[in-house]
């Protein structure tokens, strides 16, 4: 049921002159206020409030919505009220009229007009959209043409007003030929105002409506299905951009628009402007799944701000478009991309700190918080916070002190430098004042923190050296025992095996380069197989060099033994005379004796280890209290009975005692033996001999292979102990 007013009678303070139209929801009247004798309009709801209460608070509630609206492009309520049942509203008069006015049905308006109708309706659009309120009835009626010529937007929020107020309304609230798919579907949101913009860009640039006809329903049943005929077919000059954007903002689904009335407006603006490059500097909005597909595989090649852009955009558009999956792979990118933001906000901290900008750096602290950091530095932040807003309270000291130095005050300038930092402590120097003050300036919050830092660094290093050190003692004693399992003899035995084996390769080949390949073999193996668990690196290094220069050293001065031997060839079917045949001469000869001595001690060396280490032969006394019982028998023969005793006790390490027994038992056996089989060697014209004037190469060898039987077989337990601890570790 719709009231009736007269022109001429009075409404609320304002008395009705003329009417100036009649719409689907409201008549309007031009009004003049009865004492202020100002113009204005009166809209008067076609709906009756007769003895309903609720509907009675619905419309003020609604009208004190619509009068909080404060935007140079939309028309201002200014007063609202009931009476007589009938639902009125005060609002400005625009003396302009309507586009529509402007702009009668069929008329094709330039697309420079158009831009600039549309940059000011979206904008108010866009300012409604942000206090959560939709138009839901934009057209060119509701667009009235201000004193200025400014376009305001009329009739803001009426449709919501009145299906709000009436429960009785069911036939759907706008017009029908600018009417969103959702929107006829009685799910409107705020893109349905964008497409009923876009419905009005389409009529004013081609002066057709996309869809019309008598019939609603036909419209309803074109918007809910048909796609717009395109633009450029009736003018076929429009830029392809500008069609492209249009059509995009009349897509059917709300999520397929622009994200916002105003983006809408700015791609309309910037393809009109540059149809040649609309593509770059107008983005038409890509559809959920391209949104989706885009933001995945920047996402899997670490874009990852350009991922988190595109998701966001798909999420805002539609909330509900594979959520748990754009949720998880947006809270997956926000966990990526805090190290680097907490990074960024410190380093802004830190840079605003050193200049003394105390809000920056608050701020950049706040920033820091919000991306919920681990307890350690939450902390920090709070902390240096909290010093920041101190030295903002003293700041003034500061700058009065700087004051001062500009004026040449330099005394009253150290009185107030003084002051500060017996104040504040932490503040420090940003502008370097105290060099021109001599003013001594206490550490930094910053300073002590790293200070502090530094020592726990270190202590931290001393820790990691004295744990090192005891696996290492504790490695050598699981090998040795605890009298052996010391550093030095740890140090001796891989200098003894590694200098041996490139010295004997060396003395052998009479070639640097091999006794450098032998050496550097020697060294990565042995490291490798375990002597790294019980070496550091420093004695590695010292250990290297010195068999490096023993072994380098050895060679090049063998090498000069080519010419040397005094003897001749008791081969008398070769001329080693000759020069040419002179390593062969020194090979049967200097390398016999070299070899005898390398050979035969080295395998006197290992056996004499690896009996001592291995085997632990037992010596010892019986102890005391330990008897034997004899028994003579009838015949006269004594009968030999021992009372138990036990064994005496043998150690599973070797001990001093046993290696000094073993060492000389097998150095004697060996010395007896290789002289026995040199001597008869050197009668029998073997070659070789340890008596005769060159048997110095063969006491070299006996060195040399002692060095390397020593070196190798004390290693053994070693590289034993480390390979049965990678055993154990593995299981």
């Amino acid at each position: 049921m719709t009231s009736r007013v007269q022109v001429g009678q009075q409404i609320g303070n304002y008395r009705l002159l003329r009417q100036l139209g009649k719409g689907g929801f409201a008549e309007v009247y031009l009004g003049e206020h009865l004492y202020l004798q100002r113009f204005v309009a009166v809209k008067v709801l076609l709906l009756s409030l007769a003895g309903d209460d609720q509907e009675s608070k619905n419309f003020l509630k609604e009208a004190q919505v619509m009068e909080s609206l404060k935007h140079p492009h939309i028309v201002s309520c200014h007063d609202f009220g009931i009476q007589q049942n009938i639902p009125y509203l005060v609002m400005d008069h625009a003396p302009g009229g309507s586009l529509r006015d402007r702009h009668p049905e069929g008329e094709q308006v330039p697309l420079s007009t158009v831009v600039s109708y549309v940059e000011q309706v979206a904008d108010a659009l866009q300012y409604a959209h942000e206090q959560g309120i939709m138009h839901l009835d934009v057209k060119p009626e509701n667009m009235l043409v201000g004193a200025d010529g400014e376009i305001l937007l009329s009739d803001f929020g009426l449709a919501r007003l009145a299906s709000n107020v009436s429960t009785k309304l069911t036939s759907l609230i706008g017009t029908i030929s600018y009417m969103a798919p959702e929107h006829i579907r009685r799910k409107p949101q705020a893109a349905s105002d964008q497409y009923a913009l876009a419905m009005v860009v389409y009529e004013w640039l081609t002066g057709v409506r996309p869809f019309d006809s008598d019939d609603e329903r036909i419209v309803a049943g074109q918007h809910l299905q048909t796609l717009p005929p395109p633009l450029r077919t009736i003018i076929p000059t429009l830029p392809a951009s500008v069609e492209e954007v249009v059509l995009a903002a009349l897509a059917k689904k709300p999520e397929e628009r622009y994200p916002q009335v105003s983006e809408f407006a700015e791609a309309l603006s910037a393809s009109s402007a540059s149809p040649a490059g609309a593509s770059k500097s107008a983005r038409v909005p890509e559809k959920l799944e391209n949104l989706y597909k885009e933001g995945l595989k920047a996402k899997g090649q670490g874009q990852l701000e350009l991922a988190k852009q595109l998701l966001e955009e798909l999420h805002t558009r539609h909330p509900t478009y594979r959520q748990d999956v754009v949720e998880e792979q947006l809270q997956q990118i926000d966990d990526a991309l805090r190290p680097q933001l907490m990074a960024h906000y410190r380093a802004e901290a830190e840079a605003a700190n050193e200049t003394g900008q105390w809000d920056q750096e608050i701020d950049a602290w706040n920033e820091l918080l919000y991306l919920n950091p681990e307890r350690a530095l939450a902390q920090e932040a709070h902390t240096r916070m909290r010093l920041a807003q101190e030295h903002k309270h003293n700041d003034h000291l500061y700058q009065d002190a700087a004051q001062m130095i500009d004026e040449q005050n330099i005394e009253g300038a150290q009185q107030l430098l003084q002051q500060l930092y017996v104040k504040d402590q932490y503040y420090g120097d940003p502008l370097n004042l105290s060099k021109k003050v001599k003013v001594h300036v206490p550490s930094t919050y910053q300073q002590e923190q790293a200070q502090r830092e530094r020592e726990e660094d270190r202590r931290d290093r001393q820790d990691k050296v004295k744990a090192r050190q005891k696996a290492h003692l504790a490695f050598a004693e699981e090998a040795y025992g605890e009298q052996w399992g010391k550093r030095w003899f740890i140090w001796f035995i891989w200098f003894a095996f590694v200098s041996s084996v490139g010295a004997t390769v060396g003395a052998v080949t009479q070639s640097w380069f091999w006794a450098l390949i032998a050496l550097l073999i020697a060294t990565t193996g042995s490291w490798g197989l375990g002597y790294r668990r019980i070496l550091s690196l420093t004695p590695f290094v010292v250990i290297f060099a010195a068999s490096l220069v023993l072994t380098l050293g050895l060679t090049l001065s063998l090498a000069r033994l080519n010419y040397a031997h005094p003897y001749p060839s008791p081969y008398s079917s070769f001329d080693f005379h000759s020069g040419k045949n002179v390593i062969k001469y020194h090979y049967l000869f200097l390398g016999r004796q070299l070899k005898f001595g390398l050979i035969w001690w080295t395998v006197v060396s290992f056996v004499g280890v690896v009996i001592a280490f291995f085997l632990k032969l037992s010596y010892g006394r019986r102890q005391k209290g330990e008897r034997s019982l004899y028994v003579y028998l009838s015949n006269g023969r004594p009968l030999f009975f021992s009372l138990p005793k036990s064994e005496p006790g043998k150690s599973p390490y070797l001990s001093i005692v046993n290696l000094i027994l073993v060492t000389l038992v097998i150095a004697i056996i060996g010395l007896v033996a290789w002289a026995v089989v040199a001597f008869i060697a050197g009668i029998m014209g073997g070659g070789f001999n340890i008596f005769d004037v060159g048997a110095n190469m063969a006491w070299l060898g006996a060195a040399l292979g002692c060095a390397l039987g020593i070196g190798a077989g004390a290693s053994l337990p070693i590289w034993w102990t480390a390979l049965k601890n990678s055993i154990e570790e593995r299981q």
